[in-house]
């Protein structure tokens, strides 16, 4: 019972991560494509502009992310 148990405890953790993981490839390669645009085209880089974005880019994606991960509601009824 234990080891099943942690094991549903490991799957919820993986899940989590790949959420995490999920969520944090289009920030990362938006942040190094504006990076490299305004390095080009301005010859300057508005670094707190990109962590700005790119942050609310991550969370609006992790938002998704959670959103479409189903929730039991019945987990702790045991009638």
């Amino acid at each position: 019972m234990t080891k099943i148990h942690c094991g549903l405890i490991k799957n919820k953790k993986d899940k989590k991560y790949n959420m995490y993981k999920k969520s944090i490839k289009f920030p990362l390669i938006y942040f190094i494509a504006s990076i490299v645009w305004q390095l080009i085209a301005n010859k300057e880089i508005n670094w707190i502009n990109n962590i700005g974005v790119c942050f609310v880019i991550f969370l609006i994606i992790l938002l998704y992310n959670w959103s479409k991960s189903p929730y039991n509601w019945k987990k702790d009824n045991t009638e």
